[in-house]
């Protein structure tokens, strides 16, 4: 996983072969859980395919 400033993101699931790129410029990215809830979101697309 790599997580950019503004709220780019590489999730990577080697198990599940999943990757996810998201490429974005949100002004909210230093709020409490932002990365929590990011990660969570990417498990459960990995989970769901």
């Amino acid at each position: 996983m790599a997580i950019g400033v503004y709220g780019q993101w590489i999730y990577v699931n080697p198990t599940k072969s999943v990757i996810i790129v998201k490429t974005s410029a949100d002004p909210d990215f230093m709020a409490k859980g932002y990365e929590l809830k990011h990660v969570e979101f990417f498990r459960a697309v990995a989970d769901g395919i």
